[in-house]
């Protein structure tokens, strides 16, 4: 059970490291602040989930009236 705390925790802290680095390389292609690199993907994130759940709606809606 440690071990899998640990490495629980090792696997969270890896993710915000790449997380960082993504938002990082953004900031520093564009010559932008970290501030606005991090807006812009928590933009690009957004309208990706916004996609992705417009997709499934619509499916589950043309399912439901089609009878299914």
């Amino acid at each position: 059970a440690l071990a899998a705390t640990a490495f629980g925790v090792v696997h969270g802290l890896l993710g915000l490291a790449s997380a960082y680095l993504a938002v990082a390389g953004v900031a520093l292609a564009h010559r932008i602040s970290l501030a606005r690199a991090a807006a812009a993907w928590l933009l690009a994130a957004l309208f990706v989930l916004t996609t992705l759940s417009t997709i499934f709606v619509s499916s589950a809606l043309l399912i439901t009236l089609r009878g299914g």
